[in-house]
């Protein structure tokens, strides 16, 4: 797998007039995990059947808890770099609509990734 290293807004990291390329398996997947989270569904004009239900199924007044659990855990667990699912939290603040996600889980390579109050919500 390769990837461009992108900084928090998603941009791609140049250094020295090149693109950074990742070498870690387990900041590839988060940076790809985090991307796909925030793919609105119907964004893509020449697929509008990909991207993630943020604005649909997540950040509205009453979510189903229950079925956001598993959108996120098909989502994680379809990930290329993902060999499985150890732990996955949600707290969804009513108010202000936000939902934070922490998951843990195992990469094919054995390694692990922990992501700890990804937020989704905020800045929209």
């Amino acid at each position: 797998m390769t990837a461009f290293k992108q900084d928090s807004d998603g941009d791609k990291i140049v250094e020295n007039g090149s693109f950074v390329i990742l070498d870690d398996l387990a900041t590839e997947t988060s940076q790809r995990l985090r991307n796909k989270f925030r793919f609105f569904l119907g964004e893509w004009h020449l697929d509008p059947r990909q991207g993630f239900p943020l604005l649909e199924q997540v950040l509205i007044k009453s979510p189903d808890l229950r079925h956001l659990r598993v959108l996120f855990r098909e989502t994680i667990e379809g990930d290329e770099g993902v060999s499985s699912l150890d732990e996955l939290t949600f707290d969804f603040d009513t108010q202000q609509r936000i939902l934070t996600v922490s998951f843990f889980c195992t990469l094919i390579d054995g390694s692990t990734l922990d992501i700890a109050d990804f937020i989704l919500g905020e800045n929209l």
